[in-house]
């Protein structure tokens, strides 16, 4: 079956609907009118050739791209129709899961196997395998260890870890050679025998040794902000993880994983446009972090500073749905040949673009009183634009921007008197700048709000969490949290606030030792309590 892009008014319009936005060029594109699109992956033929393989909610479409402009559907494999779909390739086969649908367990087409040497066959049928077992008809993500060629299989029955599989044998028609049963896990990211699995019903991601399949042994854990851990993605030197919160207005974020046994948070950035941003997929080409948003269509972060990862391309392909929150781009993949990326918009089709990837201009420093105090929770933003950091509770900030040349930032605080002053800002490079602000005299407000806020029990054992009740007066700002910090200040733990009252459970994923504890709205703060964790 092919379905080429026909109508070249069709191109003129599309072009005009989906301009370049932001350091981000569409090349091509081909709507499905009649379909709905979930994931999306990519295939470079040895011959040069590329094609697209695109998840609908009732199919996987085959696409050539190597005329990006003009990309034709050149195969149709009806599958059982189900929102949920994910696709990846290990040497020249696709494998497709599918997650719940309309249907029995007997009618699941469980591992849909796929032997892209058919591509240029008129009947693709002989090239299609099926893989059902007993244990397996459906599954919510699959990740395959290119290296390994194990394939590893999330959300089984939507119930299970992973189901590991051997395709290095006998691709179409793969062995079990263990499984990871404990924890539910969404989506995972697997190197070098570490599984790194998004927990999401836990918010947080666990590092598990996969070394030996048949008996894999969790490392460690560690929450995301916004607990709803969805998919994870390691940097190219294996220090550095990044991964999504499925939630409205949720951040990425990245950790130090050098060192399993002791994750270190590093930093979280959320898009420029964050109110109506859903992170949804994040993947790492070299410093830079492609991810896919609902609503928001694709957004691209440097990422060579992981504790200040700054939005430098964006490009939208939503124009509105039906699923409201969560219309627009689901899928995203950067690692064709040619350098396009391609994107799945449920809505509005297949987007073939082209990046261009320009690092980020950074400025970072400490902000103090005039006695060389820290001021915690100071606003900094540059005058002509709209986003803005905050100082942690050792007063240092970190920012940047696409934008080089002279800028003028404009630096708040309760109680201070606000300073405006120019920094030069320049691509690839670092600049420092410290700033020092005046107290108001006779100002008696202060950053500090009347706040209950008790943590019991106090200390707290591994066998028990820690209860944190808080109570304060006001609404809610856009950025309430609770926050719990080591002893040097560096943040641990952060959990987003949506009432000015209630209880928080932490502490699961904190091991012994002393803590800081303060809740935040907007920028003001309670006072800081200590814990003890036993």
């Amino acid at each position: 079956m092919i379905r080429p892009l026909l109508l070249g008014f069709a191109m003129i319009f599309y072009t005009a609907a989906y301009p370049q936005d932001n350091n981000i060029t569409s090349v091509g594109h081909l709507p499905y009118p009649t379909h709905l699109l979930n994931c999306v992956w990519g295939y470079n033929e040895r011959n040069g050739n590329e094609y697209a393989l695109v998840g609908t909610y009732d199919g996987i479409s085959i696409v050539d791209i190597s005329s990006p402009s003009s990309p034709c559907e050149v195969h149709f494999i009806p599958t059982v129709n189900s929102v949920w779909k994910d696709i990846q390739t290990y040497s020249h086969y696709a494998y497709i899961v599918h997650g719940i649908y309309n249907g029995t367990q007997e009618e699941a087409d469980g591992l849909l196997i796929i032997d892209l040497n058919g591509i240029g066959s008129d009947d693709l049928s002989p090239y299609i395998h099926r893989y059902k077992t007993p244990e397996y008809q459906t599954a919510h993500n699959i990740f395959i260890d290119d290296n390994t060629g194990l394939a590893y299989l999330f959300g089984v029955q939507e119930r299970g870890g992973a189901l590991i599989l051997n395709l290095k044998e006998s691709p179409t028609s793969p062995s079990i050679c263990g499984s990871y049963d404990r924890t539910y896990l969404h989506d995972g990211y697997v190197r070098d025998g570490i599984l790194y699995g998004c927990a999401d019903k836990d918010g947080r991601f666990i590092i598990i040794d996969v070394s030996d399949p048949s008996s894999p042994r969790e490392i460690n854990s560690a929450q995301t902000p916004n607990r709803t851990t969805h998919n994870a993605w390691l940097s190219d030197d294996g220090h550095t993880l990044f991964t999504t919160d499925e939630k409205m207005s949720a951040y990425i974020s990245s950790y130090d994983v050098s060192n399993h046994k002791n994750i270190r948070t590093l930093g979280k950035v959320r898009a420029a446009d964050y109110s109506q941003a859903i992170p949804h997929n994040a993947t790492v080409v070299g410093d830079f972090i492609f991810t896919s948003y609902y609503n928001q269509g694709v957004k691209i972060f440097d990422a060579s500073q992981a504790d200040n990862m700054i939005e430098v391309a964006s490009y939208q392909t939503c124009t509105g749905g039906s699923r409201g929150q969560f219309d627009g781009a689901w899928g995203i993949y950067p690692y064709m040949d040619s350098g396009l990326v391609l994107v799945s918009d449920m809505n509005t089709g297949l987007h073939i673009l082209r990046p261009t990837l320009t690092k980020a201009a950074y400025l970072r420093g400490n902000i103090t009183d005039e006695e060389g105090r820290a001021i915690f929770n100071a606003s900094l933003r540059f005058t002509d634009d709209k986003s803005c950091t905050y100082s942690d509770i050792d007063g240092t900030y970190r920012t940047g921007s696409t934008r080089e040349g002279l800028r003028e930032i404009e630096i708040n605080a309760d109680g201070y008197h606000s300073v405006k002053m120019d920094v030069v800002m320049r691509s690839g490079i670092t600049t420092s700048r410290d700033i020092i602000l005046k107290k108001i005299e006779g100002d008696s407000s202060s950053q500090i709000m009347e706040t209950y806020v008790r943590a019991y029990p106090n200390p707290f054992y591994a066998d028990r969490l820690l209860n944190v009740e808080y109570s304060f007066d006001g609404g809610i700002d856009d950025r309430a949290y609770l926050e719990i910090m080591d002893m040097a200040g560096r943040t641990l733990y952060h959990q987003e606030l949506y009432n000015n009252q209630g209880i928080v459970i932490v502490g699961k994923e904190l091991s012994r030792g002393t803590y800081l504890l303060r809740v935040v709205n907007g920028t003001r703060y309670s006072r800081v309590i200590k814990i003890v964790k036993a």
